[in-house]
């Protein structure tokens, strides 16, 4: 019997998911969790090519991992449920929006997770919030997983508060850049700033930039003036690539889940603030 926590992963073969599951077979507590083989959850199609049992084998035989379509997630869970001897297991999903109900499987299945999806429409994150504050599990929800930026947006935070209004008269702006593949608008992060900026009093301006490449890269740009115009300060975010996000998932998230079910938590929804901060 393994003492490392085994990780149900969705999201796979995508590029997160791949980074994440080098990162938690590198990990002293973590590993895939396994039936026969390693597994791992995924969609029913990856850059336009069908994920069906040609590529799967083909998947299988070039990394020993097994990809479980859609049709087959819960049959998968019921049997590892049925089987599973080692530590209770934590799901990790970076699937895009179309994968983020598999979150609802693992509440129902009483497995705590994190997730870091994106361009999740409201109502879909609501519903999943109300199941897990009604639930035995807890989970982490960000959208940026990275320790520094959640720090420097902290910090935002921080500000809005204790300068509720402080800076009427200020403007500023706000301009993000991102791969080609990112579909929804303006990001997240800068979407979050900018309500931060605002409550400061501030008159701030966000826009979204280009979309090129496919590296996962994040650029931030943000300035904000006094109204005279003799006072700027200049923010600015550089993020090259995924593997950020998947170091944080590994290295701070997936220990504090663990050891908030370790405790006897349930009902909980942690940011990566809270994670950071515990």
């Amino acid at each position: 019997m393994s003492d490392k926590t085994p990780v149900i992963l969705v999201g796979m073969p995508g590029d997160m998911a791949t980074r994440i599951a080098k990162r938690v077979e590198a990990s002293d507590d973590f590993e895939l969790a396994k039936l026969a083989s390693r597994f791992a959850f995924a969609g029913y199609k990856h850059k336009g090519k069908v994920i069906d049992e040609q590529y799967r084998e083909e998947y299988a035989l070039d990394s020993d991992i097994k990809l479980i379509t859609p049709d087959k997630h819960e049959e998968t869970l019921d049997l590892f449920e049925k089987f599973n001897t080692g530590k209770r297991p934590i799901g990790i999903n970076f699937a895009d929006a179309e994968g983020f109900d598999v979150n609802h499987l693992f509440v129902n299945h009483n497995i705590p997770f994190i997730c870091g999806s994106t361009g999740v429409d409201l109502d879909r994150e609501v519903k999943l919030e109300e199941a897990v504050k009604g639930s035995e599990i807890c989970s982490v929800r960000d959208m940026n997983m990275d320790a520094l930026l959640t720090i420097v947006g902290s910090m935002l935070k921080y500000g809005a508060g204790r300068f509720e209004s402080v800076l009427r008269g200020y403007h500023g702006f706000g301009i993000e850049e991102h791969q080609a593949s990112k579909a929804d608008g303006v990001s997240g992060t800068l979407v979050k700033w900018k309500g931060l900026w605002e409550e400061m009093g501030i008159n701030f301006y966000a826009a979204n930039g280009s979309r090129q490449g496919d590296f996962g890269h994040a650029y931030h740009i943000m300035r904000i003036s006094s109204p005279e115009g003799d006072v700027n300060v200049n923010l600015e975010t550089d993020v090259r690539g995924r593997e950020p996000y998947a170091i944080g998932t590994v290295r701070y998230a997936a220990p504090h889940l663990v050891e908030a079910m370790e405790r006897g938590e349930k009902g909980k929804i942690f940011s990566m603030e809270d994670v950071l901060a515990d």
